[in-house]
């Protein structure tokens, strides 16, 4: 709040104006000769005077009889606008300690005597605005601008009233009009920068949030949503820079220690992120949103009761904590106590009945035998308007899931297609930018570029790189090796299209594959050691490490390259059952192509093509193993896996749904019971339904 400025020569004039339209002709004619006083020629103020002289002879005997001078009187005219300034400092005190009540109250009643002052019209928004009284403050604001067109702070209150409203354009139009009046206003940088923020507009919020650190360095609010708005953007290291900055200036606000470790856990530099999480729950022991992350975090290093003692801890905090539960029950899924996970779902739908993602978790881990009453709920939430898309996405594929288990198979289908109409509207894919990228692959990783590279690469036989499309049985071959003594199975990780991407920035412009013709054989021994490094995070006494991660087909002929002694193991499914198992299960991540029949199937074609290539460049790297033989021939299928492998047989393969081991694929629950053979041939269920996938795979 600012103190009150001194009339000017057109704010006297249109003060005068705004009083002769009230009836108030003897203030209006004290203006006009107060201006005229001082500018005995203002044309406005003689044509005002004239005219009220001219139609209001009564008015005539009005003498200025003041000694002062003219901006002295002029000054003076303040005192029919403008408040004392020992009632506006008494009015601060109250709004400084909290009581808007009496803010409210005070300031109505100095508004009868003072009813053009613009301050008192400023503050009395200021008390509804600390109220929540949002629509309130703004009309108050509004009074105050049109009493003075050039009060700053009146349009940047407006402008954070009105954003707080959800009137984000308004809001931004607001703090820019405060900016053109003063350029360097830090305040107005600053809420123009969160409106933006809001609005989506992430470059122009990332500009004016560089603004306010521009007019004030030292303000740390700024570097942290200047690093909330690059979180936003992607733009992870510049995000780390600018939390990091803002800790450094405030080092005990937990909240940036907070963000900082979100963008950690981002960057998969998890050991990092807990010691964030760690701060914050240093400094502030109650931030239960700390104690959840760190959970997150906690659960995907493996360290298991860490995690759940951090979910306990968040509870235990906040008993209401629906996101706690929920956490904590999907680590009971990716550990096989899934009666205990039901539970904590069921939890979670109590304290907050609209929580979609309890639904669809409840929904895969539950084989439904009836219409329930968990069912009934879904279709009744579904069918709500108060739900958001992203809810109704969740419960298209949860009912999709309910109603295939009950063989209602039209209905499933009905959601499922629905889930992913919702789905695929919240991206932008091309399936020609695949076409063109799978293409350079076979451009590059040519017979003749293998034959000109057969001593490259680091030797090391640790990886055991298990691949292929989604839901193609990864998973399953995954915990059948991990289930061995002389394996550990890492996990989905995507360690090595990491160190993939981070190629460019070390030593070339290119992208990948187009900088693989630049580098020489000691950068890809370098590559090879490299990736070993990160694989031996997750284990250093075993002999061997999986490294299950579908989209690392694409890199089968780097993997020959830079570790030309790993086992590739690529999995292989019926088609149609494969491409129908990925179309009816939401996946965490995003799979582009997953989400459109005709995309799908045009993907799976991609795919095909891409392996044959392999094959025919790279004869006897890849062991192909097929879902449906490893069902209908478990056995035979698990020794000649092993033997590829060169481990030796253990009786524990058989055995792997009794391995206790941490799974978070969509697959978990195949692999917490005996070998199933009821999703082979399933497609055939949706047969009429899948025509647009089966006319593309014909192709």
């Amino acid at each position: 709040m600012t103190k009150p400025r001194h009339l000017n020569i057109d704010q006297a004039i249109d003060f005068a104006q705004k009083e002769l339209n009230r009836g108030n002709v003897s203030n209006a004619i004290q203006l006009y000769r107060a201006v005229l006083k001082q500018y005995p020629t203002h044309p406005v103020a003689k044509e005002g005077l004239r005219k009220l002289q001219e139609n209001l002879s009564d008015y005539d005997s009005v003498q200025v009889t003041s000694t002062n001078s003219p901006q002295d009187e002029l000054n003076a005219m303040i005192n029919l606008f403008e408040c004392p300034q020992d009632e506006l400092n008494a009015l601060i005190n109250l709004f400084n300690s909290g009581q808007m009540v009496k803010v409210e109250q005070r300031c109505k009643e100095l508004i009868k005597s003072y009813r053009h002052s613009a301050v008192l019209l400023n503050i009395l928004g200021l008390a509804f605005q600390a109220e929540g009284r949002l629509k309130e403050a703004v009309q108050e604001y509004n009074k105050a601008i049109q009493l003075n067109s050039e009060y700053l702070e009146a349009y940047n209150n407006r402008g954070n009233a009105l954003q707080k409203q959800g009137k984000l354009e308004e809001a931004v139009q607001s703090c820019n009009k405060a900016i053109q009046l003063k350029p360097d206003y830090v305040e107005a940088h600053y809420n123009c920068g969160m409106a933006l923020q809001q609005q989506g507009k992430l470059e122009e919020s990332a500009q004016s949030f560089k603004k306010v650190i521009q007019f004030k360095p030292d303000l740390a609010e700024a570097y942290n949503n200047l690093g909330n708005t690059l979180q936003s953007q992607g733009k992870l290291e510049g995000a780390i820079q600018s939390y990091s900055k803002a800790i450094q200036l405030k080092p005990k606000l937990p909240e940036f220690h907070f963000n900082r470790g979100n963008v950690l856990h981002k960057q998969r530099k998890y050991e990092e992120a807990v010691q964030a999480f760690d701060k914050v729950i240093e400094l502030k022991i109650e931030y239960v949103e700390a104690h959840n992350n760190r959970g997150n975090i906690l659960k995907i290093l493996g360290r298991i009761d860490e995690a759940r003692a951090s979910y306990e801890q968040a509870i235990m905090l906040k008993p209401d904590f629906a996101e706690a539960f929920y956490n904590s029950g999907r680590l009971d899924v990716e550990i096989g106590e899934l009666n205990n996970a039901v539970g904590k779902f069921k939890k979670v739908l109590q304290i907050k009945p609209d929580f979609t993602e309890a639904y669809f978790s409840l929904s895969v881990i539950t084989e439904h035998d009836k219409y329930d009453d968990t069912i009934r709920s879904m279709e009744i939430l579904y069918g709500s308007k108060d739900i958001t898309l992203k809810q109704r996405e969740h419960l298209a594929f949860a009912l999709g899931k309910a109603f295939e288990d009950l063989k209602e198979y039209n209905k499933s289908f009905k959601y499922i297609v629905e889930g992913n109409r919702l789905k695929r509207k919240t991206y932008h894919y091309e399936i020609g930018i695949d076409i063109k990228k799978f293409k350079r692959l076979k451009e590059i990783f040519t017979p003749a570029f293998f034959s000109s590279h057969t001593k490259t690469g680091n030797s090391d036989k640790t990886p055991i790189f298990i691949l292929g499309m989604p839901r193609s049985g990864t998973t399953l071959v995954e915990q059948i090796l991990a289930s061995h003594s002389k394996v550990h199975g890492a996990g989905e990780i995507n360690d090595l299209f990491s160190l993939v991407r981070s190629i460019p920035k070390e030593m070339t412009v290119k992208e990948f594959p187009e900088y693989i013709l630049d580098i020489n054989e000691n950068t890809f021994e370098g590559l090879g050691k490299r990736y070993i490094e990160r694989l031996r995070k997750y284990s250093d006494s075993k002999t061997f490490i999986t490294d299950k991660y579908p989209p690392n087909v694409r890199l089968i002929g780097l993997i020959k390259i830079i570790l030309p002694e790993a086992k590739v193991v690529h999995c292989m499914r019926d088609p149609m059952d494969n491409c129908l198992s990925i179309f009816k299960n939401n996946f965490a991540t995003t799979n582009y192509f997953a989400n459109n029949l005709k995309e799908l199937g045009q993907y799976y074609n991609l795919y095909l093509d891409l392996m044959d290539h392999w094959r025919e460049t790279i004869p006897d790297f890849i062991y192909d193993i097929s879902y449906e033989a490893l069902v209908l021939n478990q056995e035979e299928e698990t020794r000649k896996l092993l033997t590829y492998c060169q481990l030796p047989w253990e009786e524990s393969c058989l055995s792997f749904h009794k391995t206790d081991r941490l799974v978070s694929t969509a697959s978990f629950s195949q692999v917490r019971s005996p070998m199933y053979s009821r999703s082979v041939s399933l497609w055939k269920k949706y047969k009429d339904q899948l025509k647009p996938l089966r006319d593309e795979l014909s192709q």
